[in-house]
């Protein structure tokens, strides 16, 4: 299972293209963690908008504008599980 947890409350929501975007500050950091109950989590991944694959955590530094970030967690047998988080970051 992934998990994530932001360091801030949401400051708001808003509406693009008929999808709801919960809006975070500038100052938000993103926690992520994945539990597997019978061989154990090996490593968390992660793609920003299309960028490249990146680890390090915590996510931090985001700049305003929208976001969906594409969650990838490997167990110790290399099972995959995936997971979408999308927001936004407002001033």
């Amino acid at each position: 299972v992934i998990h994530y947890q932001f360091n801030v409350a949401p400051i708001g929501s808003k509406i693009i293209r008929d999808e709801e975007f919960v809006v975070y500050p500038t100052n938000a950091v993103i926690y992520l963690g994945s539990t597997d109950y019978a061989s154990g989590g090996k490593r968390i991944e992660y793609i920003i908008n299309n960028s490249p694959v990146k680890t390090e955590l915590p996510i931090a530094n985001f700049k305003p504008g929208n976001y969906l970030i594409d969650i990838f967690a490997y167990d110790e047998l290399n099972n995959k599980q995936v997971s979408k988080l999308k927001f936004s970051i407002e001033n």
